[in-house]
């Protein structure tokens, strides 16, 4: 998360609180669901530690792998999954089969990047930026891939309010894009790690 370590250590405690609440509410096709608060509290608490060793001056790069696993690898798949497991209908089984295949797609990709291209945390303006040297052709169809793979499965079922939560997570990104450009792959988790209560709404 962005701003500092504690910010990001107190956002890891309130999101395992809202998980223990979700995972309470929870049927048994919507546990997976209910779990991605605890995943946030874990990628949170994961960069508060970056914002420490970062902060005192030592390298991060254990931290680093691990935080941008989450982003990479956890994320594009838990998110289809988890919505997919919710699904009642065929026809919704079968159309979420596609972003779960950009899920794994993309975590081929991630794999490539985590390994060749070293990724480095570093902060600047307040914010932590992971930076790589990754060429251009692959970071644009990855991208792509990510944002279908994240976003879409919102609007495959019909669910309550569900539809309305990937909204916001689609406008969290653009404002992020545009306003924290540098620090996207820190400041759009913070956003959807808020969105995560979301799912205490959806579940009720």
């Amino acid at each position: 998360m962005c701003f500092s370590a504690t910010a990001s250590f107190t956002a890891s405690a309130v999101l395992l609180m809202c998980g223990i609440a979700a995972l309470t509410r929870a049927k048994k096709n919507q546990r997976l669901f209910a779990m991605i608060p605890f995943l946030f509290s874990a990628q949170q608490f994961i960069e508060g530690n970056i914002w420490q060793a970062l902060t005192a001056g030592t390298t991060a790069q254990l931290a680093t792998y691990a935080y941008l696993t989450f982003v990479y690898i956890v994320w594009p798949n838990w998110i289809p999954l988890s919505i997919g497991a919710m699904c009642t209908k065929v026809s919704e089984k079968k159309m979420m089969a596609l972003p779960m295949m950009a899920g794994i797609l993309t975590s081929i990709l991630a794999i490539g990047y985590l390994f060749v291209a070293t990724p480095q945390a570093m902060i600047t303006c307040s914010n932590i930026t992971y930076a790589a040297d990754l060429p251009r052709w692959l970071w644009l169809p990855g991208s792509a891939l990510y944002l279908f793979a994240t976003i879409a499965p919102f609007f495959i079922p019909k669910i309550k309010h569900l539809w309305v939560m990937g909204v916001v997570v689609a406008l969290s990104y653009v404002a992020t894009l545009i306003f924290y450009h540098t620090a996207i792959v820190s400041v759009w988790c913070f956003f959807a790690a808020l969105l995560s209560v979301f799912i205490f709404i959806i579940l009720r």
